[in-house]
């Protein structure tokens, strides 16, 4: 494409060295760097963009975009702001692929992956063609792309929207991130619905304060940015987005008064039955999925359903077809009513939810295998072991993503919250960790694999290391114990 087409919309400071020169790839890694490429020089805490200047030059870029002139002989693109122009050229470079397509964003500390996928079972069953961009993964059709952001940067987001047009998708249901929000990676793109889950202590080791924090997640509630919402007034954050942010609404609950909300609960370790109603319209709904934040989850996939004009019936035949949701609270039933339930929770709120359903639920003692994410927030590794010993009768602290943080250090600010009296047992190799615990479990008993849900990686150092709890507790199953 003509670097004049890719400018399209850019505000530039200066341009030095113009040719209208032809672009084959746009990059922000200088590892993916050819010939006739356009470099965006960003920069972050650790290092500077322009650094890698000499180098992309060698390795074939011809167009460099940065905040300052860099001394370099090639076309250099200077812009006030890096990141917010490399969303608008990644959008120009792969034609708007954006517009053409019918989205549905969903914003909130938990329950985003939950509600896309509840969503993309009701959009499947009314005969759409859905893209799922997410935690999980990007799947097109049904097919399955790794992803490592849950909201993928500019270049690669627009790349996989173009994709999802080529193979016809009618619908892309997406997670959008804090970071996403705040790193304008999504600037310029249009959404038809935005759902609002809710908001919780999360990632305050990046915006600092829930003040902050909120603040970036209540910025994307506008009328530049969505059609209309769908928002959680059970959550005093989306009684505000609700009440101010100007974007035509609809309110789900189940405490307070609202558009849609749900009655009569019936919670089992198999499911969940429950009324929704949708403006006195009643739907009776029966679900895989269980606890009541997937009520609240199921709610809102319904309410950006009913915005997006699917029927009542394959609203009730969608979420009863989705047997359940990869990595959220899978359930693998034991000889001796012994049972293992693996969740993606990683928050104090997360821990909440599960921990305490599954109290609820079970009769038997509660076993739980977690650690606390290296590189995230430390003050909530405190909170977390104090809800963990509230719910669990032994705890079992390993490593989740540690990177180059020291396990020790880890286990101490978790073991904080736990009374000197609890069971805690400390085991480095996560795989380890849940095979203890596995060998060790009775009868009646229920062990909880809490923080990673389906991940495919595990952090360790500076290396990033296959690894899956879910894999890990099939092959226990199977008797494939690592020795």
């Amino acid at each position: 494409m003509e670097l004049s087409k890719i400018l399209d919309g850019v505000k530039c400071k200066n341009i030095k060295n113009f040719k209208n020169v032809e672009i084959e790839c746009i990059t922000q890694s200088s590892k993916d760097v050819i010939a006739n490429s356009l470099f965006f020089c960003l920069s972050g805490a650790n290092f500077d963009g322009k650094s890698f200047a000499k180098d992309v030059i060698q390795k074939g870029a011809i167009v460099l975009v940065s905040e300052e002139n860099v001394n370099e002989n090639c076309i250099n693109v200077v812009v006030e702001d890096v990141r917010l122009a490399m969303s608008i050229m990644a959008k120009n470079y792969y034609e708007k692929s954006d517009e053409k397509l019918k989205k549905v964003a969903v914003v909130g500390t938990n329950g985003k992956t939950s509600t896309c996928f509840i969503l993309q079972s009701i959009l499947k069953e009314s005969g759409y063609k859905v893209g799922v961009i997410g935690t999980n993964g990007v799947y097109i059709n049904g097919q399955y792309l790794p992803s490592n952001l849950t909201t993928p940067d500019p270049i690669e987001l627009h790349y996989i929207f173009h994709q999802m047009l080529m193979f016809g998708v009618d619908i892309v249901v997406m997670e959008v991130s804090a970071h996403a929000i705040y790193y304008k990676k999504l600037f310029d793109v249009y959404f038809d619905v935005g759902i609002f889950t809710n908001l919780t202590n999360e990632h305050l080791d990046f915006f600092r304060d829930m003040e902050n924090y909120s603040a970036v997640k209540k910025s994307f509630f506008t009328k530049k940015i969505m059609r209309e919402c769908v928002v959680n007034v059970d959550d005093k954050y989306g009684v505000d987005i609700a009440k101010n942010s100007g974007v035509p609404c609809v309110s789900y609950g189940i405490n307070n008064p609202s558009n849609i909300f749900a009655v009569g609960i019936k919670i089992t370790i198999n499911g969940t039955k429950f009324y929704v109603n949708v403006n006195d319209e009643i739907l009776n709904i029966s679900t895989n999925l269980v606890g009541e934040y997937n009520v609240y989850n199921i709610l809102s996939a319904i309410g950006a359903a009913k915005l997006l004009g699917i029927a009542n019936d394959n609203i009730i035949r969608g979420v009863k077809k989705l047997k359940n949701i990869n990595g959220r609270f899978m359930v693998y039933q034991l000889p001796e009513n012994k049972k293992i339930v693996v969740d993606f929770a990683h928050t104090p709120d997360g821990f909440e939810k599960v921990l305490s359903l599954i109290k609820k639920l079970r009769k038997g003692k509660i076993i739980s295998v977690f650690g606390c994410v290296g590189y995230s927030d430390a003050a909530k590794r405190k909170v977390m072991g104090q809800v963990a010993v509230r719910y669990c009768d032994e705890i079992i602290i390993t490593t989740d993503n540690i990177g180059l943080s020291d396990f020790k250090t880890i286990n101490q600010d978790i073991k904080e919250g736990i009374a000197n009296d609890a069971i805690v047992t400390e085991i480095f190799d996560r795989d380890k960790a849940i095979e203890y615990a596995f060998k060790n479990l009775q009868k009646n008993e229920t062990l909880v694999i809490l923080g990673k849900g389906c991940e495919d990686k595990q952090v360790i150092g500076d290396k990033k290391l296959d690894y899956c709890d879910i894999q890990v507790v099939e092959n226990l199953l199977k008797g494939e114990v690592n020795e």
